[in-house]
């Protein structure tokens, strides 16, 4: 895993930017300056630690910067023929022989920018999912590209206006999405897209949408069969390292029938981690994953995370997280990986993915109703997202709207002041419906702009790569393609619990769900009691954004316990606003 950059000129302070992306590859750094163009790279050194696989890696005309893994580069070698030691070397090759059309074929977390003296042109690609970020600027001739917003910006000699649209899809999604970052003029390549850059014009398309995956007509049986031999291969190439791997075990079904199958095909010494609060004992469930270690026989670290841990992190978020990322797991994670590091890892694997494939969340079937049945949305409140649901069906939009999704239309109306409000999930509406629908949607925005956002920003500030098996490509297209009817017979999961009884103890599989949660709104209200709404409306004095009373409904609903989200969510967009523009 490492850190990128670039620009389209010769540059003498991009040192000070590569200084900026360390944390995302200590082991090595490197710079490349051709005529026209300037390249960079720092090196987290996993597979082929020699220098051979260090970068800027040139081969002939072509010159690549890429951060990420290709987990099939070996079977990608065997088929072309080739001898090769590491990833970065198999797309160096693919793209001289193919050119663009050879990224339907990579199963991996990538972004990569390859630069062509020839004729002074950029290619570059960001995987299906977005697990690792690519940001460009692209203005008055000037093109610069990073894994980091804050790089960008040491190469440019201001600081850009904040860009007010994007608003509108973070407090829907907790995220900027799509092209849109909080930077006027700096833009994030789309996830599963790529894109070309030569005489100063930036083209962009998509190489993977997920819209057109047919659904199979298979039984339980078979799609059960089916999705163990995916996953074990998806584990098998993510095993893939030439340092030590862990694993992230929460207790949960997902991380421990990982950990379950990973003990079972290569033995039981490794070592696994799992994070759990000294107060507020409601949120910890590290019990539950002790008790899988026990039972698999892994090496168990239990990692506890306290109120000032919070706010020493919390302290330094912008430092790590460049524009606003309102996941409240974002902290923990943070600490989680610092630890798994400082115990001498470079690779953990983690059980993301599961839910979105297999309809982990219990709110699917909730929402469900509101597609198949005739509801009025006159019967509930227009703050409700009930209200928005059913708003949503009589414009024929996609119904459900992420499982991170925080503001409805009517709530945006009535928090912002001289803002425009976008139907956010018309960018998503295609042929599918039902379980397939949100399934489909939260892998556009729940994973691709949140949930591996999350991930990239909290374990590479720590030097640490998380592989996530369930977000394989070859998983996911299947999963898509399994019926309604056979991925929800009786209970949500089916699928994956029928296979983890082979792995697992009953009570693991059968235990009720319990997503990922900390105490974070507690511990930020007793430590800020009713600054928080002074921190938010501040903001106010310099760009009139929200609407006083609204903000104060919404904190007195947070300290009774809901619309926490919504509160944390704005939180973080007002220190944001007052860190980066001094307001």
């Amino acid at each position: 895993m490492c850190g990128i950059i670039g620009i389209n000129s010769k540059n003498k302070n991009l040192q000070k930017a590569l200084n900026l992306l360390k944390d995302r590859g200590p082991d090595n750094s490197g710079i490349y300056r051709a005529k026209n163009a300037t390249l960079g790279h720092t090196r987290l050194s996993i597979i082929d630690l020699s220098s051979c696989g260090s970068q800027p890696m040139k081969k002939d005309n072509l010159t690549i910067v890429f951060n990420g893994e290709i987990y099939n580069y070996k079977e990608l070698a065997n088929s072309e023929n080739i001898s090769i030691t590491s990833d970065t070397q198999i797309l160096l090759h693919m793209y001289q022989k193919y050119g663009k059309g050879f990224l339907n074929k990579l199963n991996g977390m990538f972004a990569f920018v390859i630069y062509d003296e020839r004729d002074n042109s950029f290619f570059g690609a960001r995987d299906t999912f977005g697990k690792k970020p690519l940001f460009y600027y692209n203005y008055g001739g000037n093109f610069i590209f990073s894994s980091r917003i804050n790089a960008i910006l040491e190469l440019l000699d201001f600081t850009p206006e904040p860009n007010l649209d994007a608003i509108d899809s973070y407090l829907s999604f907790m995220s900027p999405t799509k092209t849109q970052t909080f930077y006027k003029n700096i833009f994030k390549i789309e996830a599963g897209s790529a894109f070309t850059y030569k005489n100063g014009e930036l083209n962009s398309y998509k190489f993977e949408t997920l819209d057109d995956i047919k659904t199979q007509n298979i039984n339980f049986d078979e799609a059960k069969n089916k999705v163990l031999s995916l996953l074990k291969t998806s584990l098998e190439i993510r095993l893939r390292s030439d340092v030590p791997v862990s694993f992230l075990l929460s207790g949960g079904l997902d991380s421990s029938l990982l950990c379950a199958l990973y003990a079972k095909e290569y033995g039981n010494n490794f070592d696994t981690f799992s994070l759990g609060f000294n107060e507020y004992k409601t949120y910890d469930e590290t019990s539950w994953a002790n008790n899988v270690a026990k039972y698999i026989g892994s090496n168990h670290h239990r990692i506890e995370l306290g109120k000032k841990d919070f706010f020493d992190i919390f302290e330094k978020f912008y430092d790590f997280v460049d524009e606003p990322l309102a996941d409240s797991a974002t902290i923990p994670t943070y600490f989680l990986s610092k630890k798994i590091h400082e115990n001498g890892y470079k690779v953990a694997l983690s059980g993301e993915g599961s839910d979105e494939c297999f309809m982990g969340y219990d709110l699917y079937f909730r929402v469900l109703e509101f597609y198949q049945k005739n509801l009025n949305k006159e019967s509930y409140p227009l703050i409700s997202k009930d209200y928005e649901y059913l708003r949503r069906k009589e414009l024929n939009l996609p119904i459900y709207g992420s499982a991170g999704e925080v503001f409805t239309k009517y709530q945006k109306e009535n928090l912002l002041k001289n803002q425009t409000i976008y139907e956010q999930l018309s960018y998503y509406k295609n042929g599918y419906d039902g379980l397939k629908q949100m399934s489909y949607i939260d892998f556009k925005i729940w994973v691709s702009e949140v949930l591996t956002t999350k991930i990239d920003r909290a374990s590479m500030a720590n030097s640490l790569e998380i592989r996530s098996p369930f977000l394989d490509i070859n998983l996911v297209k299947f999963s898509l393609s399994i019926p309604d009817r056979i991925k929800f017979k009786t209970t949500n999961k089916e699928i994956l619990k029928s296979i983890a009884y082979n792995y697992l103890p009953k009570e693991t599989i059968e235990r009720k769900k319990k997503g990922f949660s900390s105490p974070f709104i507690e511990w930020v209200i007793d430590e800020m009691g009713d600054n928080i709404v002074n921190e938010i409306l501040s903001i106010n004095k310099f760009i009139p954004l929200f609407n006083e009373d609204f903000v104060k409904i919404l904190y007195q609903k947070a300290i009774g316990g809901r619309f926490k989200q919504h509160l944390w969510t704005l939180l973080h967009l007002a220190i944001w606003l007052k860190k980066r523009y001094k307001i």
